[in-house]
This record gives C-alpha cells, structure tokens and sequence, in this order.
C-alpha cells in the first residue's frame, strides 16, 4: 500500500522543529487569557521562524492536524493516558484506505505508523529508538513502548475513541497546569540522533546507548540554542519565569 508521500513529506519537516517548552511557559507568562496562550497553527510558524521555537504535544499535534487539513487529508483527535494520568498526550489518528495509522510528532515519531487490530502487536526500528504498538482491545486502547529493544517501556495508552475539537483544547487548557510548566524540557531527532534537555540533565540517544550528563545554567543555556536552535531572547525569558518560581530550581 503506498502511503501519501505529502504526509510523509509534512512530517519531515516538523522534524526540524523541537518538542519544547520554554515558548508555552513564556506565552503562559504574558497571556491575558488562557485561550490566548494557545498556539493558532499562524503562531507556531511565526514564532518558529523567528525564534527556533516548537511547541509542546498539543502545539505539535493541532499544527499538524493543521498542515494536514490544508493539503486535503482529515485526521482525527486522539488523547493518550499513563496510568492514572489522563489526557497528558496525543496523537493523530489517519486514515488511509481503511487502514488506520497513528501521527505522533509530540513524542518525536514523524513515520506514519500503521495501528495494530484482533490484539496483535506491531514493531518499528525508529532509529535511535524501537517503537511497539500493541491493540488492547479489553480496554479499548493501543499501547506505545518506545525505548532499546528488548526493554521496551509502556509510554501511553492512546484511546480509540476520538475527541471533538472543543474537547482537545479543553485537554490542552488543562496542561497549563501540569508540574512540567515549572521547568524546562526540550525534546529533538536530528537525524539518528535524540538530543533530550530536563532541568539540569541532559541526554544524548543513539542506536549503540545513552550518555547523560549534568550541566550548570550556562551549559544549558548554550544548549538551548546550539543543540535545539531556540533563540536567547526565547530562552532568557522563560528561564527568568522558572526561576522565579517557588520551588527550589534544578539548574547550578
């Protein structure tokens, strides 16, 4: 079955942007609304081209949803769960000749990965990473492990069940109020390469292992822009918001 290389294309070049959350603290800062604080599929181009920004699961996946409604293909809402944490994830789910495929840029996966049906499981080699997807049926959801193959981890279940539009920005609403707004996390595939920045950690992935190191302010400040292309303007304005915040702060 021939896939539609415009996806394949589409998805590419969100490749090139980062998972991050600096922009989303910093638009959380100076929004007079919480609607406001939204990334339109028009902000996340602008603020990608002048400031190297991306955006978080939900920028991700509604710009996507976007991108695709433009060249003509619809896609569907997916919502993803982890244990007892609900709606912290999603995802795309497509259609292509009956065939149901999964979209997850959120969670730097830009191959259309087709869902598995009757229980079965279905393997992919996303270079640095092994991906599964496994149909639960009982529970009315795919499973996504990602990690070294053999030792998989569970990262979410993906409910069947689409959501509206309204729904999903009702989910996105509510991340603004997750733990993850009180520190940095950067997320990119460059190639076969995953490059992943939290708080004061910084973790480098390919096919033959991991490397994590500690880094001091100045080191992931120089990070954020080398690595992931954020601007400094973008990343002076989040970390000054972050370390205002109450908690005792991650980075030296």
């Amino acid at each position: 079955m021939q896939f539609p290389e415009e996806i394949n294309t589409i998805l590419l070049s969100l490749a090139r942007i980062p998972y991050e959350n600096l922009s989303k603290i910093v638009a959380y800062h100076k929004a007079e609304t919480l609607e406001s604080a939204l990334d339109t599929p028009d902000k996340m181009y602008r603020k990608s081209m002048e400031s190297g920004a991306g955006g978080t699961c939900f920028s991700l996946t509604f710009y996507l949803k976007d991108l695709l409604h433009q060249k003509g293909f619809s896609s569907e809402f997916i919502m993803g769960d982890k244990y007892t944490y609900s709606n912290i994830h999603c995802g795309l789910l497509f259609d292509w000749e009956g065939v149901p495929y999964l979209l997850d840029p959120g969670y730097m996966i830009f191959t259309p990965m087709q869902l598995p049906e009757k229980g079965l499981t279905l393997h992919y080699a996303l270079e640095p990473n092994a991906v599964s997807l496994e149909d639960r049926p009982l529970e009315d959801v795919w499973r996504l492990y990602t990690g070294r193959s053999p030792q998989l981890k569970m990262r979410f279940d993906f409910r069947k069940k689409p959501v509206s539009h309204d729904e999903f920005l009702a989910y996105w609403r509510d991340t603004f109020f997750f733990n993850m707004m009180e520190y940095p996390v950067l997320n990119k595939v460059d190639g076969n390469v995953q490059y992943y920045l939290q708080k004061k950690t910084f973790l480098t992935r390919t096919k033959e292992g991991s490397e994590v190191r500690e880094v001091t302010q100045a080191q992931f400040e120089h990070l954020a822009e080398s690595v992931f292309g954020i601007s400094d303007e973008l990343i002076n304005q989040a970390l000054e918001i972050i370390l205002k915040k109450e908690r005792p702060l991650f980075l030296s």
